[in-house]
């Protein structure tokens, strides 16, 4: 297996996600062994995490009594890589989207903040 940095990783996760989805403006920023990406509106996360499980490097595995991280790299060109340990996703609102979705929300009686994820997801 080849050993890359967490910037690798994210340079590739760049690349996939300017594939995937081309519209939308992704930040992938990498720190040491974890990659970091967020976006506005677009997609939901669900769908960006699926794209980034091609990415994971480390599965936890029980050994003994502890679970521990073992790395089991991906894929990538005919080759097994092991990158950034730790990937995550985070999207986020545009001000016309969230008073979009707070609109709708309001009109079935729910307060944005009262609101459970399949509510938000059922109204945008």
């Amino acid at each position: 297996m080849i050993n890359e940095i967490g910037k690798e990783t994210a340079q590739k996760i760049r690349k996939a996600s300017k594939q995937t989805f081309p519209i939308i403006k992704f930040s992938v920023r990498s720190y040491f062994d974890s990659v970091h990406v967020t976006w506005e509106d677009g997609p939901l996360e669900a769908a960006v995490y699926r794209l980034l499980q091609r990415f994971e490097s480390y599965e936890t595995r029980r050994i003994g009594p502890n679970d521990r991280l073992v790395a089991v790299g991906y894929e990538w060109e005919g080759q097994r890589i092991v990158g950034a340990q730790w990937i995550n996703a985070k999207r986020s609102f545009s001000e016309e989207r969230r008073r979009l979705v707070e609109n709708r929300m309001m009109e079935k009686g729910i307060r944005m903040l009262d609101a459970k994820v399949p509510d938000l997801m059922l109204k945008e």
